[in-house]
């Protein structure tokens, strides 16, 4: 990430990405013409987001992340699009291009990124996944909370649904408020 940063600025997000798939592509020995396709399939889901202070727009470039959006007027959480396409992956092209999204940013916004392992996190009566319904179900729920707060609640939730299931993949979520 670091030399991708050096490499395209960040109000790019879509190079950015571009730059990482290809790096690890060339780490995993994926990009010479006879590379064995039953090598190694590693990648990430990731997303790059630039919060423009100057234009008061997010900008983000997104490899199959879960991220979210409320609006400080909003009754309802958005989800930020996405790509289909993670990056490393043996069925990534190394030239794939991630789109460019944008959208206008105003005091109180709230954006929300987690990791698959929140939304995949089995739980509950029926032994079912998290999802994504019931994170923008606990960020309008919280709206009003500082975010180390509204983390703070979604951990509450999350552990609650979780009960005595064991963990099935990484937790992580970051989010900010505008």
């Amino acid at each position: 990430l670091e030399k991708a940063l050096s490499l395209a600025p960040a109000n790019e997000p879509e190079r950015l990405l571009a730059i990482v798939n290809r790096h690890i592509k060339q780490t995993l020995s994926q990009l010479h013409p006879s590379a064995d396709l039953n090598q190694s399939n590693d990648g990430c889901d990731a997303i790059a987001v630039y919060a423009d202070r100057v234009n008061a727009q997010l900008i983000w470039a997104n490899a199959r992340m879960h991220a979210f959006m409320l609006g400080a007027e909003d009754e309802e959480v958005s989800v930020l699009e996405a790509d289909r396409k993670g990056l490393g992956y043996t069925d990534t092209p190394a030239d794939q291009q991630w789109r460019r999204y944008q959208r206008p940013l105003q005091a109180g916004d709230q954006v929300m990124v987690v990791t698959d392992g929140v939304t995949d996190q089995i739980g509950g009566e029926r032994s079912i996944m998290f999802g994504k319904k019931r994170i923008q179900s606990l960020l309008l729920q919280n709206r009003t909370l500082p975010m180390s707060a509204l983390s703070g609640a979604l951990l509450e939730g999350l552990q609650a649904w979780q009960g005595q299931e064991a963990s099935r993949d990484d937790m992580t979520w970051f989010g900010f408020r505008w």
